[in-house]
């Protein structure tokens, strides 16, 4: 199928292939869940990365390339009926085999995806949803075994592919759907983060680019949900009033499970800004928790798109959030 007539979705998280997977079938829809299961040396994706594809359709994505054409090749081959319909493991070396300049070599699984997945995949989508960190087992040489939840205390089995139902990204609050918090969307949807959009005014929200992984949230008062961000998230504050900014800022930094509070504007709002922390009696260990100016060690410049990728850049490697957390460390060979 050519390119022209292939619908693509790049811009998917680690776990979206689930609802995509749901809704696919629910329009009897099949397709072919690829995963990377295990990989030595240098390769385009870590274990774990995904791909779906079907007659029309391909999601995810295994880092392009060959190695990416010769898995949608063996994909659209099962489901038009020249492979097996079975779930198929398939291994390559990138050098020799697809003439790839990483010189790993990479094992992937494919899984048919049709009625009969309906069952698992309800199950894994309940799991999303459940305290306990689980995973779901793939037998690679028992296509007759049904995936299956697995707990972190199972045994490592290199007969087992064991796909992480865990979202490791940065879970990143923007207070402000402004210029810049515009701009701050619109890059952070090719990135690995999950922002929440939080404003007053609802027409600035409506603004927003639209992307999987960002969601908007209006709020009249929006210091009031602070209580409600997750141990471990990042804040950046830019809303279009200083006193909201800086009621912001002090009561996430009364949080002290905050991965990253950043605050956008120059170094005289900065100064500005601790010297109130320090009258509201705000020590100086926890008022150098604030971050500003944001970005200022990225390239220069005072347009949106440039604010928002220093902010962005500054948040992420300050973070060092990995990209992807390998769904199954126990089989890199």
């Amino acid at each position: 199928m050519s390119s022209t007539q292939t619908q693509v979705l790049s811009h998917v998280g680690p776990i979206d292939w689930i609802d995509l997977a749901q809704r696919w079938v629910s329009n009897e829809e099949r397709a072919v869940f690829i995963m990377v299961t295990a990989l030595r040396g240098s390769a385009p994706r870590e274990c774990g990365t995904w791909m779906l594809v079907s007659q029309s359709r391909i999601a995810g994505t295994l880092g392009g390339g060959e190695l990416e054409r010769m898995a949608s090749e063996a994909a659209h081959a099962m489901l038009s009926g020249d492979g097996q319909w079975q779930r198929t493991p398939l291994r390559c070396v990138l050098g020799p085999d697809l003439g790839q300049c990483c010189g790993g070599a990479i094992e992937l699984l494919l899984e048919p995806i049709d009625a009969n997945a309906s069952p698992w995949l309800c199950l894994a989508a309940k799991a999303l949803s459940s305290p306990a960190a689980q995973r779901l087992g793939f037998a690679i040489d028992r296509p007759d075994l049904t995936p299956y939840l697995v707990t972190d205390a199972h045994a490592p089995n290199d007969s087992i592919h064991l796909q992480s139902l865990r979202d490791p990204r940065l879970q990143l609050f923007l207070f402000g759907a402004g210029h810049v918090g515009r701009a701050v969307c619109g890059i952070a949807a090719e990135l690995p983060v999950c922002i929440t959009a939080v404003d007053s005014r609802k027409e600035w929200l409506a603004r927003l680019p639209t992307a999987t992984n960002v969601h908007h949230q209006w709020e009249k008062t929006p210091e009031s949900i602070i209580t409600t961000i997750p141990t471990g998230a990042a804040a950046l504050v830019m809303t279009f009033s200083h006193d909201l900014d800086y009621r912001l800022c002090l009561r996430l930094l009364a949080r002290q499970d905050l991965a990253f509070i950043g605050l956008i504007g120059s170094h005289s709002k900065a100064n500005s800004f601790r010297r109130r922390l320090k009258a509201d009696g705000v020590t100086e260990t926890v008022s150098e928790r604030l971050v500003s100016p944001i970005g200022r060690d990225g390239p220069p410049g005072k347009e949106p798109g440039v604010i928002a990728l220093a902010a962005l850049s500054e948040v992420m490697s300050l973070l060092h959030k990995p990209v992807l957390e390998s769904a199954q460390v126990s089989r890199v060979a």
